[in-house]
């Protein structure tokens, strides 16, 4: 039977994966790295695959509590 606990290196908890292909875990998380402290990123499912990273970056527009 299989074990669907999350190995401790990467290679067995990537194997656990039903979607994502390795390479696709990677540019998701370069894609929030790169969206800063606020902002989304969404994937977008097409025939049971993944299709897009569509990413949407926000900017805090409150005044900053630093004097000038």
């Amino acid at each position: 039977m299989m074990d669907d606990q999350p190995s401790k290196d990467a290679g067995g908890f990537l194997r656990l994966l039903k979607v994502l292909t390795p390479e696709q875990v990677l540019e998701v998380d370069r894609a929030l790295a790169a969206i800063g402290p606020f902002g989304e990123v969404r994937l977008i499912k097409v025939k049971g695959r993944l299709r897009f990273i569509q990413q949407l970056e926000s900017r805090d527009m409150l005044p900053s509590s630093k004097p000038r």
